[in-house]
């Protein structure tokens, strides 16, 4: 039998895989199961897919593709994003993956070696660090506190820089929080990166999904926007995750270097993919982002507001479809809470030690549910709650 890698041995499956894995099976034995663990949009696309599906199959969908992506869709990122931060970007500012996932491996493949340190501020996505692992790089996370809503310092990110560091990577919004940075910080960030010549990565696979408009513009990086690499895609805004199609947005050298990359691993991106995420996001309604914020922002202020009720302390998200809840009042250990929770209300949610120390004590519950059936999650919480006073 083979014998695994030193790198992929060390490396979990990630929890919220393996969490969703646990909800299939909770929910084939329980009829009143709730899955808040899982990051999969409950609204609809902007147009009906399945007639785009059949229409693509008889085409040309078959052939192979351009290795950096379909021109009409990298030149639709282009216009979209410069409509929106008001920058310059050319279709050859655009390489189009398989999901953000894929744009980090490219990434990390192309830019890493052995012990490079890449910072990496907490709580964040599951995966960053397992990939970082992956390619022979270093973690170094930078915690942060419920105190400052868990966006780190800039002072702690900048004072973690080595000779071997490679890069800074964020999330905006963060996952698990649903909380944007301040401009200020980012700009503050970004000026010091530049100066060394340290990458600013950005994943902002949720930045659509924005209730207060407290997204940072590229624009606002002015010359220094060089420096950022920016992360995005399409399964969280026009809720099409099996898609697959995400994008980064970069210098045009560094984004011949992933096309070469790209080139090697997996050929070209899905054109049928491509095709079918051109046409929704090209014919989206103008109003479709802004009522579905709206939708996600109605359940979020529900659900702090039953918070407050029950004297729960949570984290209150600016934007996303996420909520970091304080569960320390069942178990300071959040691995504990969330089974507790899955096993007595039948709910599943992921722990916040997951998404690094910083967020210990609290759970990511996903709101993307009706508020009936999030009216269903408050009582059963309260019901915990009721236990364990007696």
């Amino acid at each position: 039998m083979l014998k695994i890698s030193k790198r992929l041995k060390f490396v979990k499956m990630p929890a919220s895989i393996t969490i969703s894995n646990r909800a299939k099976e909770m929910s084939a034995i329980h009829s009143d199961f709730i899955d808040a663990s899982i990051g999969q949009p409950d609204h609809r696309p902007p147009i009906c897919i399945d007639d785009l599906i059949f229409s693509y199959e008889i085409d040309s969908s078959s052939q192979y593709g351009q290795v950096q992506g379909t021109t009409e869709l990298r030149s639709l990122i282009a216009n979209k994003t410069n409509d929106l931060h008001g920058t310059k970007y050319t279709k050859e500012n655009v390489i189009i993956t398989p999901g953000v996932k894929q744009a980090l491996n490219y990434l990390f493949m192309t830019y890493i070696d052995e012990n490079d340190e890449i910072i990496i501020t907490k709580p964040c996505w599951l995966s960053y660090s397992s990939l970082v692992d992956l390619y022979g790089g270093v973690s170094v996370n930078i915690e942060s506190s419920a105190r400052n809503n868990f966006i780190c310092n800039v002072r702690d990110i900048i004072n973690s820089i080595t000779e071997k560091t490679k890069m800074v990577l964020i999330s905006n919004p963060v996952n698990p929080t649903g909380v944007f940075w301040k401009k200020k910080d980012l700009i503050l960030l970004n000026n010091a990166l530049s100066a060394q010549k340290i990458p600013l990565v950005i994943d902002a696979i949720y930045e659509d999904i924005d209730f207060h408009q407290r997204k940072t513009l590229m624009k606002d990086f002015n010359d220094n926007i060089k420096n950022i690499i920016y992360l995005s895609g399409f399964s969280k805004n026009i809720a099409i995750p099996g898609y697959r199609v995400g994008y980064i947005l970069a210098e045009s050298k560094t984004i011949s270097t992933l096309t070469k990359c790209q080139s090697h691993v997996i050929t070209c991106p899905s054109v049928i993919d491509q095709q079918i995420v051109y046409s929704a996001f090209k014919r989206m309604p103008p109003k479709y982002i802004k009522d579905t914020c709206l939708k996600y922002q109605s359940r979020a202020d529900y659900f702090c507001s039953e918070l407050d009720r029950l004297a729960i302390k949570y984290i209150k998200p600016d934007g996303t479809f996420y909520i970091l809840v304080d569960v320390s009042w069942i178990s300071k250990n959040s691995i504990v809470a969330s089974e507790i929770i899955l096993e007595q209300a039948h709910i599943s949610t992921v722990p916040g030690s997951e998404y690094g120390a910083s967020s210990e004590g609290y759970i990511r519950i996903a709101l993307v549910h009706p508020i009936e059936k999030l009216k269903e999650v408050i009582s059963r919480l309260l019901a915990i709650k009721k236990t364990l006073i007696t």
